[in-house]
């Protein structure tokens, strides 16, 4: 194996343990009213959140280099317990193709529960 692929494989599985301790995979429940009756359906959504912005930072570079299309969301620390609030940033993929896409990527190298989940 050359150097880049090494490179390659290294960031995808440490993009996966990063998911695995700070992401999250879930169904996400929706309704919707339609001539009086409601429907329910269930969408896939996934992402990873953390108050370290170099580390956000790096998820993006590499979700990027893959084609992998997210959100980063910041969210302003609410400061209980802390002298100073953390705001802590979100990287949310939402409906089946960007989480699809995600999964493609990660899901050889997760190894825990979500694992399971996805």
């Amino acid at each position: 194996m050359d150097n880049q692929q090494e490179r390659l494989e290294w960031e995808i599985s440490w993009l996966a343990a990063f998911t695995e301790g700070e992401g999250w995979i879930s169904l996400a429940k929706n309704s919707s009213l339609q001539n009086g009756k409601r429907y329910f359906r269930f969408d896939p959504n996934c992402g990873i959140s953390n108050t370290a912005k170099d580390l956000i930072d790096e998820c993006v570079r590499i979700l990027n280099k893959y084609g992998v299309e997210h959100q980063v969301v910041k969210r302003k620390g609410s400061g209980i317990g802390k002298s100073e609030p953390l705001d802590r940033y979100e990287i949310v993929m939402r409906c089946a193709g960007r989480v699809g896409s995600f999964l493609n990527i990660v899901y050889p190298y997760l190894i825990g529960l979500k694992k399971t989940r996805a």
